[in-house]
């Protein structure tokens, strides 16, 4: 994806209503990536950088730089795949035989 095609996409949600702000600098990206132990993909990188949605359903990054509160909501997050597998596996009997 280029900048045009992310800008349009931007504006597009914009004109959904959702809101955001200033895109994150490559030193926030960098602490975000440090902090939660991944990096992000290419693609939703230069997004985030363009313009950082901040509507209730999105993440918010960067209050996750200052905000404990935030930093564990969004923890939860990303740990909601891994803990729903490990749920299935111990409380209903699923593991695949293969």
């Amino acid at each position: 994806m280029n900048i045009d095609k992310v800008k349009l996409l931007i504006q597009l949600l914009k004109n959904k209503g959702l809101i955001f702000e200033k895109g994150l600098s490559e030193n926030e990206i960098l602490k975000i990536e440090k902090n939660f132990h991944f990096s992000f993909p290419p693609d939703l990188k230069l997004f985030l950088q363009i313009a950082l949605p901040t509507s209730d359903s999105f993440i918010h990054w960067r209050s996750a730089l200052t905000s404990k509160e935030e930093f564990d909501k969004i923890l939860c997050r990303l740990n909601w795949p891994f803990d729903g597998m490990l749920f299935d596996i111990q409380s209903n009997d699923f593991w695949y035989n293969a």
